[in-house]
């Protein structure tokens, strides 16, 4: 069975560039790789201009200098740049050494920060790097800050981050077995409906996990949606900003029910449960208000064949009784 399900067009220079970059970064390429990448840099107008400014925007010497192995970058700014970065990151090397050798041990990460949104609650806060998250309802992650990465991890909910570039800490965001990892770039991260939803509203990032065959890299205006199940769906969308939910509105296209309930969940002071998990699956779509619980309930109803009863505290979703 296939696992990759993509609605997209062609693949455009700039998402091929990234992903020659995203090759480069994981070891040498083998002879054919190096072939085929020196023809993909003649092959099109722009192609050897984009990747000198997206191998510049990485800032990774190492990259930088298996990129010029292979006789790329073809320029000599970009070879100054090149050898300008190699010998910025030799001079860290010896630090970090000298560093090590007087006191004995190297820097020890900082603890993780926790942040977290109660229900019906969203949250925006200022990182220490310059970065800013917002959380939507219910969410939680912490944040750990490393000597040569930022880390967060994703616990439940969702949250939208706006990266502060820094070329030596790459922001990572881990959900589950899933990784996120940009430099500087706008994106959010959902933990909804038995998967992963991962947006990018400005920038590139590269999303991988162990099942997946190679990293995903993401522009703007691209959703990703990694199912539990493996089944990997990207599609185009228009970025809105701050998320999905900042408008306290939520469009939905084709989802499940189950989709639509799990972000009305963040925003019910009652617990939402399906009486039937038969219908969960049940797809639905439309626009729907997040944080008037029993207006969306009550559209539903009329909607779809579905009864929305409250019972001990809770409101129970089932399927109309004939």
């Amino acid at each position: 069975m296939n696992n990759l399900d993509t609605i997209q067009t062609a693949t455009d220079p700039y998402t091929e560039a990234a992903e020659w970059l995203e090759r480069l970064s994981g070891g040498p390429l083998e002879r054919t790789e190096k072939r085929q990448l020196q023809q993909w840099l003649q092959g099109g107008d722009g192609h050897r201009e984009l990747f000198e400014r997206m191998l510049a925007t990485w800032g990774d010497p190492a990259l930088a200098a298996a990129a010029e192995q292979i006789g790329q970058p073809g320029t000599a700014s970009a070879q100054r740049r090149s050898r300008a970065m190699g010998i910025a990151a030799a001079a860290a090397c010896l630090l970090c050494a000298l560093l090590w050798v007087t006191l004995g041990t190297g820097p020890a990460p900082a603890e993780p920060i926790a942040y977290q949104s109660a229900i019906a609650e969203e949250k925006s806060v200022a990182l220490e790097d310059g970065s800013e998250l917002s959380l939507e309802a219910d969410s939680a992650l912490d944040v750990q800050y490393r000597a040569d990465a930022r880390r967060i991890r994703l616990h439940r909910g969702a949250a939208y981050f706006s990266v502060a570039r820094d070329r030596q800490r790459p922001f990572t965001v881990i959900s589950g077995d899933t990784s996120v990892r940009a430099l500087g770039t706008e994106f959010s991260v959902d933990r909804i409906g038995g998967g992963i939803d991962v947006r990018v509203h400005e920038g590139t990032v590269r999303v991988s996990r162990p099942a997946m065959p190679r990293p995903q890299i993401l522009t703007a205006g691209q959703h990703l949606r990694l199912d539990d199940s493996g089944r990997i769906q990207l599609r185009d969308f228009t970025p809105s900003g701050r998320g999905a939910w900042h408008s306290g509105w939520i469009d939905i296209g084709d989802e499940s029910l189950q989709y639509l309930l799990g972000h009305l969940s963040r925003y019910s002071a009652q617990p939402i449960r399906l009486r039937d998990p038969a219908l969960a699956p049940l797809r639905v779509a439309g626009r729907f208000h997040l944080r008037d619980t029993r207006a969306t309930l009550g559209l539903l109803s009329e909607l779809y064949p579905l009864q929305v009863s409250h019972r001990d505290g809770r409101i129970v979703i089932s399927a109309q009784q004939h």
